[in-house]
Order: structure tokens, then sequence, then C-alpha cells
């Protein structure tokens, strides 16, 4: 199977915390496809799973100024050749920090691998 190494711009992607006291991830992998997110901070292991519902990153004096890192990983999984994420970071409000829809071409039975560095402000 061919996979596809997506690197996301602008690199990084700012990220405003304005006063939130925690920092939360959710991934969504659409158009019926399939898949599954690696993070990491500053290069280190910090979570993998499934984030289509909002998971806990940490608060925000141990990540403001670093980089979180969130590689997702997608299989084709439906007719469509177009392979859709949103990613949202949220504070322990519900409210968005970022949120954005990245989308590129996927081949019948193939996969991407979406590559995003993110920098806590």
């Amino acid at each position: 199977m061919e996979i596809k190494k997506i690197d996301l711009q602008p690199n990084p992607r700012p990220v405003e915390s304005n006063s939130s006291q925690q920092i939360f991830l959710s991934v969504i992998i659409g158009n019926g496809d399939i898949g599954g997110n690696y993070v990491t901070l500053n290069d280190s292991f910090l979570i993998k799973g499934d984030f289509s519902h909002a998971v806990l990153l940490g608060t925000i004096d141990s990540l403001r100024g670093k980089i979180v890192q969130i590689m997702t990983n997608v299989l084709d999984n439906s007719p469509s050749d177009t392979s859709v994420i949103t990613t949202t970071f949220s504070n322990e409000n519900g409210i968005k920090l970022f949120n954005k829809v990245d989308q590129d071409k996927i081949s019948a039975g193939g996969g991407l691998s979406y590559v995003g560095n993110y920098l806590i402000l």
C-alpha cells in the first residue's frame, strides 16, 4: 500500500492559548475513512489513538512555548478520492483555540500521513 506524507503548512501552526488553563485536542477523520493519531511534545511521545472525541493534552504551563506534533494516518475506506481531517484545539470551557480542515487526494486502498507542527502560544 502506498502511503503519502503531507507536511501541513504553515509550519509551525500557531495555537493561541489566551487565558486557558488546559488544552484539549480532537482530530476527526472524515469522508468515511479510518485512521489514528500519534502526538509528540518537543519530540517526546505524548499520546496516541483515536481523537474523534477531545483528549486532554495538558496544562497550559506544561505546553506553552512548545511544539506539539500530530501525525494523523488515514486509510482509504470509502469511494471518495479525497481524504479530510479536522484538527481542533480547545480549552477547558470548550472554546476553540484553533480549528483547521485539511484535505488531499487519496488513492483507492491507499493511505496518507498528515504531519502538522503546532506552537502553543
